[in-house]
């Protein structure tokens, strides 16, 4: 029976099934990180309704009922996430496709703190919402999102009359700090828990007979290789330092790469675009001081980039 992917609906086509029935191992690695980011997006889909709930209640003990904009924007995330609950695999791999969707939530988040006045309740379905952004995307858009949503939450403030500071506290300045942070902390702990299940398996199925290692150049289209080429020490370290490790995301699209799928092909099987492999794959090589994709191929399959119990790493 073939291998499917995360999301089996998109990964179970036609396009991606030849190459993954040989390709087990680094397809089996994926499916187990891509399945627990699918169950973090859903966790996060049930914080996103109780930050609505939190929203409400305390706009009614503000001003003793919700304004019309408060129940709009919570109308419109909690449609957002119990979407989310009812199909995540499908809200998941569709909002991953593209950049722009992956920024979506945190648009939401970001015009509900602007326009809902000051000191918006809307704060509490904004973190939630970027907690989802940090499930689907990278660091950078991550905390790049987070930080426009502070902006807007300290413009929404200024703008409706309020003081940023107010008598003898802070004002709203430690909740405009906490959604970056929160923001940051949460992807760091997501991309953690993804390292740790390619780590707390990588060592059994190292046991497992190695398929031909199929180099892909990024010229042509991946040709099978008879042995796996072998590299100079200085080139292809046994041990990589901590510095070099990858994020679970670059060696998700690295282990594909190794399996011998084309970047094409990796795009369709992750329900990503190829830019963004591309995106990927060019952070992998600098953070590994890779000079090539071959070299950086060449690493993994050499056991020096992928997550290892013995080292002590996580």
């Amino acid at each position: 029976m073939p291998l499917e992917l995360p999301a089996a609906r998109s990964l179970a086509r036609a396009d991606c099934q030849p190459d993954l029935r040989p390709a087990r191992r680094g397809a089996e690695l994926v499916h187990l990180a891509e399945e627990l980011y699918v169950r973090i997006f859903a966790v996060a889909c049930v914080i996103l309704l109780a930050g609505c709930a939190l929203a409400l209640g305390f706009a009614t003990l503000a001003r003793g009922a919700p304004a019309a904009t408060t129940v709009l924007f919570v109308a419109a995330a909690a449609a957002f996430a119990m979407a989310g609950l009812a199909r995540p695999h499908d809200v998941y791999l569709r909002l991953r496709s593209r950049d722009a969707l992956q920024l979506t939530p945190a648009a939401l988040g970001t015009l509900a703190v602007l326009l809902d006045g000051p000191e918006s309740e809307c704060w509490w379905i904004a973190l939630p919402l970027l907690w989802i952004v940090a499930t689907l995307s990278c660091t950078r858009l991550a905390f790049g999102a987070a930080a426009a949503t502070a902006i807007a939450f300290v413009a929404g403030t200024i703008l409706g009359g309020q003081a940023l500071i107010g008598p003898g506290d802070l004002g709203i300045v430690p909740a405009t700090v906490a959604l970056p942070t929160y923001t940051l902390v949460g992807r760091v702990l997501i991309d953690g828990f993804a390292r740790l299940v390619l780590a707390d398996h990588h060592l059994t199925l190292e046991q497992q007979t190695r398929p031909p290692l199929r180099v892909v150049n990024l010229a042509t289209s991946p040709t099978p290789a008879s042995a796996p080429p072998t590299a100079p020490a200085a080139a292809v370290p046994r041990r990589r330092r901590p510095a070099s490790r990858l994020t679970a995301r670059q060696l998700e699209v690295t282990l594909l790469l190794r399996d011998g799928l084309r970047q094409t092909e990796i795009a369709a099987c992750l329900g990503i675009s190829a830019r963004q492999v591309e995106r990927h794959l060019a952070a992998a090589r600098q953070r590994v001081h890779a000079a090539t994709t071959t070299q950086l191929v060449a690493m993994l399959a050499n056991g020096a980039l992928t997550p290892h119990q013995a080292d002590g790493s996580v």
